[in-house]
């Protein structure tokens, strides 16, 4: 039986900053499993694993090693290019070599945001210690969450990238780990392979193009600057404070749900 695992771990210091997904099972026979981890600033960790439908906690000792993930592009006071229309997105783009980077933005609505799975936590600071107090509340809201996640289905926005792709072959690369990719019909690089399979397709590109992407918290994007200092990123996304465009980069403000299927009709 094929097994997809995930483990993400979060600095309870870092977490109203992170926008992450956790999983959802491909298809009935496919058994997934995802792990979250809680960091505290005394490197002390809540450790929640969800396997075969249930969801355990363990209270453990963080280790030294946890949260070595690339540093974030953040660049202030920068403004980008703006893109006016999909026509003039297609246009640059044209006979480009691209990459699709997605966030959490071409799963909203369809899965639970991990901004929506914090709020239900109460105050973070004192996570650990309410665990202790009350564990099965917290087991009952990471179940919850993960289930949600499970039933989930693509979006208009999945479902237009996978038709975009199977046209252009493009690389995907995402940051959720919500498998609604997976459920459209492709198979994008995800967060665990970053570093072993992008670096060579990083340093090609001549755009990468980042759909729904809040920020860059796995870094992935200052590593393609650095790889590619003549690269450019392109923005499809509904707001305009993006810290990882720089005044050579570009901005399509615009709903990704309402974006790529207009895109797509490009391609036909």
């Amino acid at each position: 039986m094929p097994i997809h695992s995930h483990k993400w771990v979060v600095f309870i210091e870092l977490l109203l900053i992170c926008n992450v997904f956790c999983g959802c099972s491909l298809k009935k026979s496919y058994e997934f499993r995802s792990q979250m981890i809680f960091v505290s600033k005394s490197k002390e960790a809540v450790c929640f694993d969800y396997s075969k439908g249930k969801t355990e906690m363990t209270i453990l000792r963080a280790s030294d090693e946890e949260g070595t993930d690339p540093k974030p592009l953040i660049l202030k006071n920068q403004i980008p290019i703006k893109i006016k229309t999909i026509r003039n997105l297609a246009d640059i783009i044209q006979s480009k070599r691209v990459i699709f980077y997605t966030g959490a933005g071409i799963s909203s609505g369809a899965v639970p945001t991990m901004n929506e799975l914090l709020k239900s936590l109460g105050d973070k600071n004192r996570l650990i210690i309410n665990v202790r107090k009350n564990p099965r509340k917290y087991i009952k809201i990471f179940d919850d969450f993960f289930k949600k996640c499970e039933e989930a289905e693509p979006t208009k926005a999945h479902l237009a990238l996978h038709s975009i792709i199977s046209k252009t072959g493009a690389l995907l690369i995402t940051e959720n780990v919500d498998l609604l990719h997976q459920k459209s019909g492709d198979n994008p690089v995800t967060r665990d392979d970053f570093s072993r399979v992008c670096k060579e397709e990083l340093s090609r590109a001549d755009y990468v193009i980042a759909i729904g992407l809040a920020s860059d918290e796995s870094g992935l994007l200052n590593l393609y600057k650095k790889l590619k200092p003549d690269g450019r990123i392109i923005a499809i996304n509904i707001g305009e404070r993006l810290e990882y465009l720089s005044s050579e980069d570009y901005l399509l403000l615009k709903d990704v749900q309402i974006a790529l299927p207009e895109l797509s009709k490009i391609y036909d």
